[in-house]
């Protein structure tokens, strides 16, 4: 062979490698754009999720905040009738008292 035949046989073979490696850095690139752009999928649902975690949180803030406001009133409401109701006890529990102790009495009477 000639030097120009060996001369043009290398630029073939460099300008060959060099078609290569544009296509493996072609495929490369396209993978990336392709996961980058599931990423961004990704992250988008993921935000979307976390919004909807916000709003869930905002409701649950705002039910706990009418809890802490209507469960003092409750208690004190609860006291009351359990105050009310142990009173009706005391008092039945003294009018059965008082009958027993009247039938004893009168029964020593006799």
């Amino acid at each position: 062979m000639n030097d120009l035949a060996e001369f043009s046989l290398l630029a073939a073979l460099i300008i060959g490698g060099f078609g290569l490696f544009a296509f493996m850095f072609q495929r490369l690139e396209s993978r990336m754009l392709g996961g980058e752009q599931r990423l961004d999928g990704r992250m988008d649902r993921l935000e979307t999720r976390m919004d909807r975690l916000d709003g869930r949180m905002d409701r649950l803030d705002e039910r706990i905040g009418s809890l802490e406001r209507s469960l003092p009133a409750q208690f004190e409401q609860l006291r009351r009738d359990l105050a009310e109701e142990f009173r009706t006890q005391r008092a039945e529990a003294a009018a059965s008292i008082s009958a027993i102790a009247n039938a004893i009495n009168a029964a020593r009477r006799q």
